[in-house]
């Protein structure tokens, strides 16, 4: 059994808070003020847990949620994917290189996908 990544625990919680807001206010938009709550209850105040300060968590969580609302107004149609630019780190997306100038990714793709279990 595969231990859940903390990307889906983050993921799941969104989409949770999300799900919850839109019974709550069937029919309605969400204004402001409610992404900024749903940011507040993923995000809680104290120290950062996966990036650099909660700003960036906070932002990456915004994004996060008005996409999840259907808000997000994409520059082309034509885009597959949503790219958040908060949340971006510039890593190679090509290959893994294990070094010890670990950035704790959200995702921990070099933990998660490592064949030879280095990480273990």
């Amino acid at each position: 059994m595969n231990p859940v990544s903390e990307i889906t625990k983050l993921r799941r919680d969104l989409f949770t808070s999300v799900a919850r807001w839109a019974l709550k206010n069937i029919g309605s938009k969400p204004s402001e003020h409610d992404i900024a709550n749903m940011v507040k209850e993923l995000v809680p105040d104290g120290p950062p847990r996966y990036r650099c300060c909660i700003h960036k968590e906070r932002a990456v969580a915004r994004e996060r949620i008005i996409i999840a609302l259907g808000l997000h107004n994409s520059q082309s149609d034509n885009q597959p994917i949503t790219v958040i630019s908060e949340a971006c780190n510039g890593c190679s997306l090509i290959k893994y290189v294990i070094t010890d100038a670990c950035q704790n990714c959200v995702a921990h793709p070099c933990r998660n996908s490592c064949p030879k279990n280095l990480f273990q």
